[in-house]
């Protein structure tokens, strides 16, 4: 039997299911139904609390393909002021960046868990900060980096 506490969340063989709200914050998103205005945050995370959500996930950057372009800039602007407005929720929440400084910026803010989509390839600092703040990490397996423009990387 298999049971581990993440962010004060207990998962394993004898745990539910565990469910993930997503707070999409990226007005380049392909699904214009899915994002949230800043404003919108807090209230539509207590929405998915109340609908069964056992943690948030935030994240400010489209992954698809044919998005616009944003840089680390926007994307911070969209995503530091929806993480500090969450502080207060009665779930553990996620950050959904790519980049290492973003990351700890959020976790600062009072973010728990890091949810990096390129699967640690985007940004070499990103394990330092994991293991800075010792925090669980989301990872996505793949042969590429999501929707990421080479151009604005560090």
């Amino acid at each position: 039997m298999i049971e581990k506490t993440i962010a004060g969340l207990k998962v394993g063989d004898n745990q539910p299911v565990r469910i993930m709200g997503v707070i999409n914050l990226s007005k380049e998103s392909f699904y214009k139904n899915s994002v949230v205005s800043p404003e919108q945050v807090h209230d539509a995370a207590l929405k998915m609390i109340n609908e069964g959500a056992d943690f948030i996930d935030v994240g400010a950057r489209s992954t698809w393909p044919l998005s616009a372009k944003i840089s680390k800039d926007e994307e911070r602007s969209r995503l530091i002021p929806a993480i500090k407005a969450l502080c207060d929720i009665p779930v553990p929440f996620s950050v959904d960046t790519m980049f290492a400084d973003i990351a700890e910026e959020a976790l600062a803010a009072g973010a728990s868990i890091i949810n990096d989509v390129s699967g640690l390839t985007a940004d070499e600092k990103m394990e330092e900060v994991v293991e800075k703040y010792d925090c669980p990490m989301i990872l996505m397996a793949s042969n590429n980096i999501p929707a990421i423009q080479l151009e604005w990387m560090p």
